[in-house]
């Protein structure tokens, strides 16, 4: 395996492949207009849109992604919300993965410690929690 590839579980992430990243039972990150700004990341039905797809991109040992929509990439904003508004690949934007069961546990370095992403009771988006055992099962898949 090369340096730019990843193998998780069953998944393998290859540096400028594309992805769908959906959180089970809750539909695929989707950047959407929403209430604060116009590059808000919700989970929406998959439809195999632009705003759905993310391209990896290797960055020391981990990979960010690149959403094709907008071309910013994915990440955690101040409030501990996932977002999509960087154009750089800094500490907050590169995920290393986990395998859980038959999904992946994303997880980043956020306010210095390590955090995973999760998805709050009824809310149709992710933030950071440092509780592993919170950590949202995320399916990603080469599209």
């Amino acid at each position: 395996m090369s340096e730019t590839e990843v193998s998780i579980s069953s998944t393998s992430f290859v540096n400028g492949a594309t992805y769908s990243i959906k959180v089970s039972g809750s539909g695929a990150l989707s950047v959407v207009p929403g209430k604060y700004n116009d590059h808000e990341v919700h989970m929406r039905i998959w439809e195999k849109a632009r705003n759905q797809l993310w391209r990896a991109e290797a960055n020391n040992d981990g990979f960010g992604f690149r959403n094709a929509s907008t071309g910013k990439l994915l990440g955690v904003n101040k409030n501990g919300d996932i977002s999509c508004d960087a154009s750089d690949l800094n500490s907050w934007e590169r995920f290393k993965f986990e395998g859980a069961g038959d999904g992946t546990l994303f997880s980043l370095i956020y306010n210095g410690s390590q955090q995973y992403l999760y998805q709050p009771a009824q809310w149709d988006s992710l933030q950071v929690t440092e509780h592993r055992s919170l950590a949202a099962n995320i399916t990603v898949t080469r599209e």
